[in-house]
């Protein structure tokens, strides 16, 4: 947790010169050859679900695929059924280590064991011979029983900790469509005790902050940027996704970083993509519930760093440093929301995501290049112009016509109220209701004029202590559905 930002960004930068600079390489030369092997443990005692770690020696966009296999019962050969992650997509890109789970259901295995591991490795649709690997190693125990605060009280699954009893593996194919993968390398973690969401925060302000030259702005050591993160967000025994956002805010102002901050709850497929697309950095949130051994509702955050149509891919804090993939599989349904399902493997239950923060750093060569006639730093903003007064357009959302018969405008922020500067000249902050929350809102797309301005450093400060949040309850409520699952209910158009 000590370790220098600094330290861990450079190893990043060498990452991405490996990248670069990849030409061709062979699938032998890009294997890597010290694989690591867990056992997740609650309390000391097996889960019977595992994880290898495989290591990649260079960045490459090209595609791999890759098997790997466990001698599970330890007679000293690797049979078929051994090969539980088989056919696998293998992506060598971020931190250059990919995690694959597995299960021991006879829990044969334990800390300490010395067990047989097998990899094949090969580049996509090529007639090469792939890269093997064969290698006894000692299984390493990761425990998560203290890490997730499973015998804590007051969970929730709008309390954020970490997951619970391990859940039967979902095999991960090949993704389908494109994959989207963040351009800047971001960090990989651990947790301590409940702090997942301080700790993917982290992940994604060293990222941010690493790519725009300003490290220099963060605390020193890793584990003061966690520890000052929690408690700007109210951390008490995990944290809240509306306290998560409010307390980015409150760092990110005091540590002088232009960083953005949007949540977006009940996310699509394409609001994930689009984020990606856009250069942000991005955190998910898991609710977690109906757990079968239980446990009480929970949930989690992880920082993504790539995706596609059917698959995530993240950094998690609670597993171990690598890069895991997570498969969009149905959704689920509340009495109000429909939900992405994402089946988690150390979740014994329904998981999904119940919303994304999506964080974009000001455009910082446009505000270096435009001043203000006083010399003053700038920077161009979208406003609505309402009532003489200047909104940022993005602190609105577009509705459907629905009773307006017109697309038309309403604030993103829960309490209906939007924010902005008195007049183009002027710091003042203004604040205006929806007066319409049931019709046309703040108007009609085709009357609100809108105007893109110059604004001052200073009145960008001080719009930016009123980013809108997106409306999270405090209690999900309602009964979970879940539909569009193999040989279950068929879900109801979007």
């Amino acid at each position: 947790m000590k370790k220098l930002l600094f330290v861990i960004l450079a190893l990043i930068v060498i990452g991405a010169v490996g990248y670069a600079i990849l030409n061709g390489t062979k699938s032998e030369d890009l294997l890597g050859q010290d694989p690591k092997l867990y056992l997740y443990t609650i309390n000391g005692q097996s889960t019977g679900q595992l994880n290898a770690t495989v290591p990649f020696t260079q960045a490459s966009s090209d595609q791999y695929s890759i098997d790997v296999a466990i001698d599970l019962n330890k007679d000293g050969q690797i049979t078929d059924s051994e090969w539980q992650a088989k056919d696998a997509a293998a992506y060598l890109v971020q931190n250059l280590k990919s995690n694959y789970w597995f299960v021991d259901e006879a829990k044969k295995l334990a800390v300490n064991d010395e067990v047989l591991l097998k990899v094949s490795f090969k580049k996509s649709n090529s007639s090469a011979a792939p890269a093997t690997l064969e290698k006894k190693l000692k299984i390493e125990a990761f425990e998560i029983g203290e890490m997730f605060g499973f015998d804590v009280p007051g969970a929730h699954e709008d309390i954020k900790r970490g997951g619970s009893v391990p859940n039967a593996i979902i095999s991960v194919a090949h993704a389908e469509g494109e994959e989207v993968f963040r351009d800047a390398m971001t960090p990989d973690l651990a947790q301590d005790r409940m702090e997942c969401a301080a700790v993917s925060a982290a992940n994604n302000l060293m990222s941010l902050a690493g790519e725009n030259d300003k490290l220099g702005n963060l605390p020193e050591f890793t584990g003061d940027l966690i520890e000052e993160l929690k408690t700007d967000m109210k951390f008490n025994n995990g944290i809240t996704l509306d306290n998560m956002v409010t307390g980015k805010n409150t760092f990110t102002q005091r540590h002088n970083l232009p960083i953005s901050t949007e949540l977006k709850f009940a996310p699509t497929k394409d609001d994930i993509l689009k984020a990606l697309n856009s250069g942000a950095a991005v955190e998910l949130s898991f609710s977690f519930v109906r757990s079968s051994s239980g446990r009480s509702n929970t949930g989690h955050v992880v920082t993504l760093v790539g995706g596609s149509n059917s698959e995530l891919f993240v950094h998690d804090s609670g597993t171990p440093e690598g890069m895991d993939t997570l498969r969009m599989y149905g959704t689920v349904q509340t009495s109000k929301h429909t939900f992405i399902n994402v089946p988690y493997p150390l979740w014994d239950g329904v998981a999904y995501i119940d919303g994304i923060v999506i964080q974009n750093w000001t455009d910082p060569k446009h505000a270096e290049e435009s001043f203000t006639d006083a010399g003053e730093q700038a920077s161009e903003v979208e406003m609505l112009v309402i009532d003489g007064h200047y909104f940022p357009k993005s602190f609105f959302r577009v509705a459907n016509p629905d009773n307006c018969k017109a697309p038309h405008y309403h604030a993103v922020n829960s309490d209906d109220t939007v924010y902005g500067l008195k007049d183009k000249n002027s710091s003042e902050i203004v604040s205006l209701r929806d007066p319409n929350r049931d019709s046309c809102g703040f108007g009609r797309v085709s009357e609100v004029p809108v105007e893109k301005i110059t604004i001052t450093f200073e009145q960008s400060q001080e719009l930016i202590k009123y980013l809108p949040t997106s409306a999270v309850p405090q209690e999900s409520g309602g009964a979970v559905k879940v539909c569009g699952l193999p040989g279950g209910p068929v879900c109801p158009p979007r």
